[in-house]
């Protein structure tokens, strides 16, 4: 709770019903230090809105084309099929599992042609390339990939069939412009972003967004804890840089193109991202510096879909270290 202080009045402390939270040593604690606690029921399994994200009809989009954005939600998609939920998923790399009988998937590969043809990647790591230039390259890659689906037979489904309804949409934010799928079905959305999400997102939940505090994750700092004069001043105009180019240029940028495709009028972007219902995020307290957040926006550590690791690999890295222990120890007692 470092944070509490900052927020003031309205800082709501949101833990649960477990026999520790509950004890009367933590109990006169947060009293103590006049912290007020959101109460919960007695059963407060389904108080916790993650819980209703699983038991609902849903259409999740995830139009990054990299495998390594995909991987990070297949857990999701698997669960919520597994449990009887029907599933439409947009992706640009399809599992083809055809024991998830209840999920469809709408195969978007041909995004990777797109990514190559406007050179991301190789923009984003050319050192002389202005933050102007990646910018742009993005937009244009994004615009391209966007324009595309729309135009594609199962893109012009699911924006003119009345006959399709999603209880959920849940959509990736890297790609903002696919997010109003939830504006079209009426749905809550759900964002999710493979690792932290952009500003821009975290304006629309409400959370804090501190150049110093909490500096762009695209930004490459030494020490994240304690920056540089010159890592603080860099992020302070990257963090004006970047508001101006999303709100006042992609955005709007976006906005335009959509409306070519609805006949009612499309909201804007800030709109959407204003209404969404839970965001989450790939990020952990141990690897990222801590941020003040809604009790909306859910962290979901730094990969859902990794798998714990083979006891055999994990006894030789014990028979290892502890072959290295006793040589050090050797050494150690000869001083």
């Amino acid at each position: 709770m470092p944070y509490a202080a900052v927020i003031g009045n309205q800082f709501i402390f949101m833990d649960d019903n477990a026999h520790p939270h509950r004890a009367n040593i933590m109990n006169n604690w947060l009293e103590k230090i006049n912290i007020e606690r959101m109460i919960w029921p007695a059963n407060s399994s389904d108080g916790n809105p993650i819980e209703h994200a699983w038991d609902t009809l849903g259409r999740p989009v995830v139009p990054t084309p990299s495998f390594s954005h995909q991987a990070a939600f297949r857990p999701l998609w698997r669960s919520l099929s597994g449990r009887g939920h029907n599933v439409t998923l947009i992706t640009t790399n399809p599992m083809n599992e055809l024991q998830l009988s209840n999920l469809k998937e709408v195969d978007i590969s041909y995004f990777y042609k797109t990514i190559q043809k406007f050179e991301v990647i190789d923009v984003a790591i050319d050192d002389s390339s202005s933050i102007l230039t990646i910018f742009s390259s993005i937009l244009n890659f994004i615009l391209s990939t966007t324009k595309a689906f729309l135009e594609s037979s199962d893109g012009q489904n699911l924006i003119h069939n009345k006959d399709n309804q999603f209880d959920v949409v849940i959509a990736e934010t890297v790609s903002p412009s696919l997010t109003f799928f939830g504006w079209r079905y009426q749905a809550p959305l759900i964002g999710i972003c493979s690792l932290d999400c952009g500003m821009q997102l975290h304006d629309g939940m409400g959370n804090p967004v501190h150049p110093i505090l909490n500096p762009d994750p695209n930004l490459a700092f030494v020490n994240a804890d304690h920056p540089l004069f010159y890592e603080r001043l860099t992020s302070f105009g990257y963090s004006l840089f970047y508001r101006a180019m999303m709100y006042f240029k992609f955005f709007k940028t976006y906005h335009a193109l959509l409306e070519q495709y609805f006949d009612e009028k499309v909201p804007s972007l800030e709109e959407i991202h204003s209404n969404i219902s839970m965001l989450f995020i790939s990020t952990s307290p141990v690897f990222h510096t801590l941020r003040p957040l809604t009790p909306n926006t859910i962290t979901i550590g730094n990969g859902i879909h990794l798998v714990g690791a083979k006891r055999k690999v994990l006894h030789k890295f014990d028979q290892f270290w502890r072959k290295k222990y006793r040589v050090f120890q050797k050494y150690t007692d000869k001083l």
